[in-house]
């Protein structure tokens, strides 16, 4: 693993594709999911984080904005069908309505 800090114009969506296919080849390998990708997460702050303040707090903000549209996209998706307040506790539980 390198931990030489990419340029500022680095081709993000072309790492992005490269990563998501070798997360895809190991999960159909056998690879835990969840594991794989909290790995990748992990590394990804490592990288950060040794190539210095600037590049770190760079990173945090993507990983925050990031979380934060994925946050959107999964409560259009599944807000009206799971009990987010159930979820937050980890029970998966469908939506009903309350009175």
């Amino acid at each position: 693993m390198t931990t030489a800090p990419p340029p500022d114009n680095f081709d993000y969506d072309t790492l992005s594709a490269q990563v998501r296919a070798l997360a895809d080849a190991a999960i159909a390998a056998g690879a835990d999911p969840e594991f794989t990708a909290a790995s990748i997460f992990q590394d990804s702050f490592d990288v950060a984080f040794n190539s210095g303040p600037d590049k770190a707090l760079r990173h945090i903000l993507f990983a925050m904005d990031r979380a934060e549209e994925d946050m959107r996209k999964f409560h259009d998706s599944f807000g009206d069908k799971l009990d987010l307040e159930e979820l937050v506790h980890g029970r998966i539980v469908p939506k009903t309505s309350r009175a």
